[in-house]
């Protein structure tokens, strides 16, 4: 699955690339999501069906289920504002995930995404890839243990980075300078010494 985000204020723009093989497919998305268009192979497709449903730790989520689909690509566009556990959409932090049904979840969906976000240049993607050409950052969960797109955006210039070789701290209070030093300093003893139990 592909997904490119674009990211203005508190609201999120979707399009979403499926490959399907199969001739029914379903998934769910947040019901604060709005669905502008669904086409496969890019033809315009009206004959699916949505129904309010439940997802162990997430928001209300709507049901949409396709038929009489054959091997090809489901291309979705939807937008909205996001709700549900921890989800912050603030001028400091963007961060969405699997808990607010942001991307499709569920039923027959695929386990492997990949996801490139548009925002403003002044955020950084932890654990994303600067692309240069398209001014974006690229999220991949191809290999992960848990699978989620788990977007956290953070604002370079509210915020302070302190890091060594091994640790990332991001922070937004500068009275926290030297805890996080010494932290920084102190953090190789995680990782020699045995933890105490």
């Amino acid at each position: 699955m592909n997904l490119h985000v674009t990211i203005k204020n508190t609201q999120i723009f979707v399009v979403c690339k499926i490959d399907i093989s199969q001739s029914e497919y379903a998934f769910a998305l947040s019901k604060t999501l709005h669905m502008a268009s669904c086409k496969f192979n890019g033809i315009s497709v009206d004959s699916y069906t949505t129904e309010e449903c439940t997802l162990p730790f997430r928001p209300p989520m709507i049901r949409y289920s396709f038929s009489n689909l054959f091997s090809g690509i489901l291309t979705l566009e939807y937008s909205g504002e996001l709700n549900g556990w921890y989800s912050f959409m603030q001028e400091e932090i963007y961060h969405f995930s699997m808990y607010n049904g942001w991307y499709p979840v569920g039923f027959d969906v695929v386990e492997e995404h990949n996801v490139e976000v548009h925002c403003n240049h002044q955020y950084e993607l932890i654990h994303g890839k600067y692309l240069p050409d398209t001014g974006s950052w690229f999220y991949s969960t191809c290999g992960q243990s848990f699978i989620d797109c788990n977007i956290m955006l953070i604002n370079k210039q509210k915020s302070k980075k302190l890091e060594n070789e091994k640790i990332s701290v991001w922070y937004f209070d500068t009275s926290l300078d030297e805890t996080v030093k010494n932290l920084l300093s102190a953090s190789w003893a995680a990782t020699i010494l045995p933890p105490r139990w």
